[in-house]
């Protein structure tokens, strides 16, 4: 089993335990017997648990694999390791530098542009 299903599977176990709660309290609130709201939570919960689990953890599975393979490019939206941290130093003469740890990208930082101040005339 592989992490994109393993990942999809427990995703999709934590959804279907809310969307059965949410159907189950909801048949509840207007009248159905115990027994038939919690077969409709269940079918609800069945129901989210293939598409989230099964589904989803499936094609990320064959997307990954694709990607691994060299046949098709990453898409941001894919499921895949995240890259390492890197290290930023920041310099700032006010303050002493501070080193920053992330695991995104840092984007450059724009230069500061005084502001030109014009007189009212």
């Amino acid at each position: 089993m592989s992490e994109q299903l393993k990942s999809a599977l427990l995703r999709g176990a934590y959804n279907a335990v809310g969307t059965f709660l949410v159907t189950w309290l909801g048949a509840l609130a207007i009248g159905v017997d115990m027994r038939k709201a919690a077969i409709a939570g269940g079918l609800a919960a069945l129901a989210v648990l293939g598409f989230r689990g099964g589904g989803e953890g499936t094609l990320d599975t064959s997307r990954a694999l694709a990607v691994a393979e060299g046949k098709r490019e990453p898409n941001p939206g894919d499921i895949q390791a995240q890259p390492p941290a890197s290290t930023v130093v920041i310099t700032n003469p006010i303050v002493t530098p501070q080193t920053i740890t992330t695991s995104q990208p840092v984007p450059p930082v724009p230069p500061v542009v005084p502001k030109r101040e014009v007189p009212l005339q």
